[in-house]
């Protein structure tokens, strides 16, 4: 257990006036970015050398992850950073200035070219994680549309690995590595379906108002999550046998009252002889087939 002492740094920070506390934040922002840009530039230089074969590592990939000891994810960022303030020098001084970070300059490596550089840097700056990716798409080969498809799997994922997994999938086809993962730290999760499709950008902004709508009951809700709650919703309020459950609990409510028909919006409906039938009926019929279609005859003697 870690003792509390008077060398302890969050000690010494609680002594800080408010004013000194923010301007060392400052000078070490400032100055993790100056050793940020030491390291790429000390990385493109190991890879120039190949100096990671005489260390004995079999990339620098693998000189990164087992020799620095960085996340594979934290690893693919500087390689790519340093291959591309190496082949594209103007994005150095972005990076040096903090309109650029690691993450950024790893996404839109792949596609920088020497005529499209400019204007896709140009671009990401100062943008979101979705909106730089959202250029890249632009830049990138297109995909072939995948087919929808909705089957099950058995996954082997930890919930601190999934972030790292799906980076790792972005980064693998364009610079193949081996892993490196320890099959000892993931376990085996309930079976699941993957589910797979094609979105427009309409749908991701519904997406984007659900979950912020549901933001104070679920911070961090993920996709399935308020998939489920909204799916969960429009069941409630249009399925039939929803419908039929409300009707059931007010008139058991109502015991012993007037007989009528209740209606779907809990008015009443007509209960005459014509042909009319009400929603009531319909979605008695409907519950009790399960959803199912039956004969003609068999629901009007219903």
């Amino acid at each position: 257990m870690h003792t509390i002492t008077d060398h302890d740094p969050a000690v010494r920070l609680r002594t800080l006036s408010d004013r000194d506390l923010n301007s060392q934040t400052i000078a070490l922002a400032r100055d993790e970015r100056e050793v940020t840009v030491q390291l790429l530039h000390h990385l493109g230089e190991i890879a120039r050398r190949k100096l990671y074969l005489e260390l004995g590592f079999s990339s620098l990939h693998d000189y990164c992850t087992r020799g620095l000891e960085y996340s594979s994810p934290a690893a693919c960022r500087r390689i790519r950073a340093a291959r591309c303030i190496k082949e594209f020098p103007s994005v150095l001084p972005l990076l040096e200035r903090g309109e650029l970070d690691l993450g950024t300059i790893a996404l839109i490596e792949p596609v920088l070219t020497e005529d499209n550089h400019g204007a896709v840097v140009a671009r990401v700056r100062g943008r979101t994680y979705r909106q730089v990716r959202r250029v890249v798409a632009e830049y990138g080969a297109p995909l072939s549309i995948p087919e929808e498809r909705i089957e099950p799997v058995r996954a082997l994922v930890t919930p601190s690995d999934v972030d790292r997994m799906l980076f790792d999938r972005e980064v693998d086809r364009a610079m193949p590595h081996p892993s490196g993962r320890a099959h000892g730290s993931w376990v085996v999760s309930e079976q699941k379906m993957f589910v797979q499709f094609l979105a427009r950008e309409e749908l991701i902004a519904k997406y984007e108002e659900a979950k912020a709508l549901l933001s104070q009951s679920r911070p961090n809700a993920s996709f399935a999550e308020v998939l489920a709650v909204l799916l969960d919703e429009y069941i409630e309020r249009r399925s039939p046998a929803a419908r039929q459950r409300r009707r059931e609990k007010k008139r058991a409510a109502a015991a012993g009252g007037k007989s009528s028909t209740v209606g779907a919006d809990g008015g009443h409906e007509r209960s005459d002889t014509t042909r009319h039938i009400p929603v009531c009926t319909r979605d008695e019929i409907f519950t009790r087939d399960e959803g199912q279609c039956t004969a003609g005859p068999a629901i009007l003697r219903t």
